[in-house]
């Protein structure tokens, strides 16, 4: 972590409230660079795993309240020619976290410790691209690879293409 001494009451993605309150009066910016593994979707991906991050934690009465921003990088396939896309994010981020939270809308204090990973794994992958596109004038993959539905195959395409060990077939009729 950038800026913070040896008394810091952050370990990773932990942050020890009761150390906050005593030596931090409640308050404390958190900020850096730290991974999360398996930052993924079918469509995008986070391929570093690697989140800056900046965080205002004020610890005041029995809640917590964490605000401020992450930042990562990302890499799809553009869903229209399937080449790579990569692109940045920003997600801001205002949440609580409470001894008894409620489902949905708090996160837990567990022994006076707040984790901030599991926040930004849902912050960071409900901000990945779910439809990339190389370029907004992307046309899609090049005619060369292209197969056109509904054409007819010509003879000589169909003489081509049809394997030799299987000629015999050819000359079977069914009644």
């Amino acid at each position: 972590m950038a800026g913070h001494d040896s008394a810091a009451p952050v370990h990773g993605w932990t942050v020890d409230i009761a150390r906050l309150r005593r030596d931090h009066h409640g308050r404390r910016t958190v900020e850096g660079a730290l991974d999360v593994v398996d930052l993924e979707l079918p469509a995008a991906r986070v391929p570093s795993g690697m989140v800056e991050h900046t965080f205002d934690v004020d610890a005041t009465g029995t809640d917590v309240m964490v605000t401020g921003r992450v930042r990562f990088d990302w890499r799809a396939e553009c869903r229209r020619c399937l080449e790579p896309v990569d692109g940045s994010g920003e997600v801001e981020l205002r949440e609580v976290f409470q001894l008894a939270p409620v489902e949905g809308e708090t996160w837990p204090v567990v022994d006076d410790e707040i984790d901030l990973e599991p926040m930004v794994r849902e912050a960071v992958l409900l901000a990945l691209p779910t439809t990339a596109v190389c370029r907004d004038d992307c046309t899609g993959p090049s005619s060369d690879y292209v197969v056109t539905v509904g054409a007819e195959p010509t003879d000589e395409e169909v003489a081509e293409s049809t394997d030799p060990r299987w000629a015999a077939l050819d000359d079977l009729e069914f009644d």
